[in-house]
Formats: C-alpha cells, sequence, structure tokens
C-alpha cells in the first residue's frame, strides 16, 4: 500500500468523525436550548430534567462512540502499514 492509500483511509475517517461530530453537535445545541418549564409544577421539573437526563446520557454515548471509532479506525490504519512495513523488511 502506498502512501497515498494511508492519506485516503485517514481522509475517509476524518470525513466520517467530523459528520459525526456534526450530529452531536446538533444534539449539544438541541440540549443546550432545552429549557425548564416555567410553572413551578413538580411533576412537569420531574419530566423536564427525566428528559434532560437522558439527552446528556444520549449525548455523551454518541461522544464516545464517535472517538472510539475514530480511534479504532486510525489503530487499524496504523496496524495496516506496519504489518506492510514489516513484510516489506521479509
Amino acid at each position: 500500500m502506498h502512501r497515498a492509500s494511508y492519506d485516503a483511509d485517514f481522509a475517509k475517517a476524518l470525513k466520517v468523525f467530523y459528520q459525526s461530530m456534526n450530529t452531536i453537535r446538533g444534539h449539544f445545541l438541541r440540549l443546550k436550548h432545552y429549557k425548564p418549564p416555567e410553572e413551578e409544577n413538580i411533576y412537569l421539573l420531574r419530566l423536564f430534567t427525566e428528559k434532560q437526563s437522558q439527552m446528556f446520557k444520549d449525548f455523551w454515548q454518541q461522544l464516545e462512540s464517535c472517538i472510539c471509532k475514530l480511534k479504532n479506525d486510525v489503530a487499524a490504519i496504523v496496524k495496516k502499514k506496519r504489518q506492510e512495513v514489516a513484510y516489506s523488511r521479509c
């Protein structure tokens, strides 16, 4: 495999990462603008906190997944290159 193909693999991994981060950014903005109800109704406040808690959980899961995918993609590219270098030395 040539340097250009590694560069293409890295570019593809970064493209997927940035696309995922844009989606995550949208979720973050929705979370940021999610406001509690104006009324002081305990039931509505409890529903709000439950939904907000779930939104935070979903946000962090998506962020962790996105970062993990990038990490795994880069590790696979590096491993492939190391194997090729080791094979070419034989």
